[in-house]
């Protein structure tokens, strides 16, 4: 086991004072809240672009960077996305990148936090604010088994194959569930 500041570091997201005020030729994408969740594809468009003064490079989001959802019942961890302008994330989003790829790979680290088990660690951590927020200490402090690059490679194929397997099944129980609802509306129709 480790823990995860042996493998990531983690940077707090800019701190906004006000709102946001979008602007069409800005130079600056901006992450907030409610861009983060799982399954969100950018085909709404990019986030909000904004002018912003230079930022320090360890703000920018790079590819392979992760974004960490602190607030909120669970708390995501969710790959960034790629932009043709640069990216920055706000809080109480932070920004997440991988010390060593030769000890970790993205996509298991990636499952591992967003699992049920490290979820339950994260929300019984001391590092917590009264609003469900997490303190970067706490992600930081997370333990994480560490097998190999191929183990990692294996547990992540086997879970996804899982996964794929498990939304199989639900798609076919809902259509037997529809199947049978006709079936039923039919069988209520007859007198």
């Amino acid at each position: 086991m480790k823990k995860l500041h042996e493998l990531i570091s983690v940077r707090c997201g800019l701190t906004c004072r006000s709102a946001l005020v979008p602007d069409p030729d800005g130079n600056l994408l901006l992450l907030q809240l409610k861009d983060a969740y799982p399954g969100h594809d950018w085909q709404d468009g990019p986030p909000i672009r904004v002018r912003a003064a230079d930022l320090p490079r360890p703000y920018l989001l790079s590819a392979g960077d992760f974004i960490f959802r602190a607030r909120g019942v669970r708390h995501f961890l969710l790959p960034a996305p790629v932009f043709t302008l640069p990216l920055a994330c706000v809080s109480p989003l932070m920004s997440v990148r991988i010390l060593d790829s030769r000890l970790l790979l993205p996509e298991y680290l990636l499952w591992y936090v967003n699992t049920d088990y490290a979820q339950s660690q994260l929300m019984a951590s001391p590092h917590r604010t009264g609003r469900l927020q997490l303190r970067t200490r706490a992600l930081l402090e997370l333990e994480l088994p560490l097998p190999s690059l191929p183990r990692q490679a294996e547990i992540v194929e086997l879970f996804e194959q899982a996964r794929a397997w498990s939304e199989r099944e639900v798609t076919l129980a809902q259509h037997r569930l529809q199947q049978t609802t006709a079936s039923l509306l039919h069988y209520a129709g007859e007198t």
